[in-house]
């Protein structure tokens, strides 16, 4: 196949499980995550005040997030 020997084949297929675990994972914390509550009107009211506040005070980006001007 591609000229492995045992212990990297099985070490190959060993990581390439955990990654699929870890993907299954964040799936499941996402899925659990999405179906709380969005909160109280003061805090969705709050959250919506810091969102502004970001959006408007962001620098305009000239194709990477740690540009400066």
């Amino acid at each position: 196949m591609l000229h492995m020997t045992a212990f990297e084949s099985i070490s190959l297929w060993v990581v390439l499980g955990i990654a699929l675990l870890g993907l299954a994972y964040a799936l499941f914390l996402r899925r659990q995550v999405m179906a709380e509550d969005t909160g109280t009107p003061e805090m969705r009211r709050v959250w919506s005040g810091i969102k502004t506040g970001a959006d408007t005070t962001r620098p305009p980006s000239s194709g990477t997030p740690w540009a400066t001007r």
